[in-house]
């Protein structure tokens, strides 16, 4: 019995270490006070309150806040509420090659994964989901958003579902008047947020999780 005890404490251990471990490799990219690493250009802004990223937009404008250090093979997670819930209109902009020059130079050079609404987890005039977000629409809900960069790969998985899966080169897109909505983006870039419009969105978490390479 005692050598049983033994074991269980054992293995306790290592599952306490394994799972601080894992914790430990999610990088939070915002301190919770300032915009420090990060830099705004557009219309309208982000404010931070009681801790969490809240949109203030414009009408009729586009905004985009974007971290200012480049990443590659990772994983992007956000965690996000949007007023009215299911209604809202944000994003979050990868593989951007350059500092952008102004909110619209980001569209046609980056890839805008869909946040908020019912096509949350799309790839902005690229792609379609696999299948409808499972959103959580409550006023006080949060919803979690992880997106996957490595090479040319993208998956996004919207509260433990996987929405899209698509690969530069590879998988079709969507048909479009404008060519660089298509246009190849790279494997290394920015990554920014969008404040879209008057649409309200918080973001309490927006963290990365750098991935080995191949």
């Amino acid at each position: 019995m005692r050598n049983s005890w033994i074991l269980l404490l054992a293995l306790t251990a290592i599952v306490v270490t394994a799972g601080r471990a894992q914790s430990a490799e999610w990088q939070q990219l915002w301190n919770g006070k300032d915009f420090t690493g990060w830099q705004h250009i557009g219309y309208g802004r982000f404010v931070i309150e009681d801790g969490v990223l809240k949109t203030e937009g414009v009408p009729g404008t586009l905004g985009l806040l974007y971290y200012k250090e480049k990443v590659g093979d990772c994983v992007l997670r956000v965690v996000y509420k949007e007023l009215p819930p299911g209604k809202s209109n944000s994003g979050v902009y990868i593989r951007i090659p350059k500092e952008p020059t102004d909110e619209q130079e980001v569209v046609r050079i980056a890839h805008e994964i869909q946040v908020g609404g019912t096509t949350t987890g799309e790839i902005f005039a690229v792609s379609r989901a696999l299948t409808p977000p499972p959103l959580k629409l409550g006023a006080d809900d949060w919803n979690t958003v992880e997106i996957t960069i490595e090479g040319p790969h993208t998956v996004v998985t919207v509260n433990g579902e996987k929405v899209t899966d698509f690969t530069q080169g590879v998988s079709p897109t969507r048909p479009n008047l404008r060519d660089y909505y298509n246009a190849m983006r790279p494997d290394v870039g920015w990554f920014g947020l969008q404040n879209h419009n008057r649409d309200v969105v918080w973001f309490k978490e927006v963290s990365i999780k750098r991935l080995p390479k191949k």
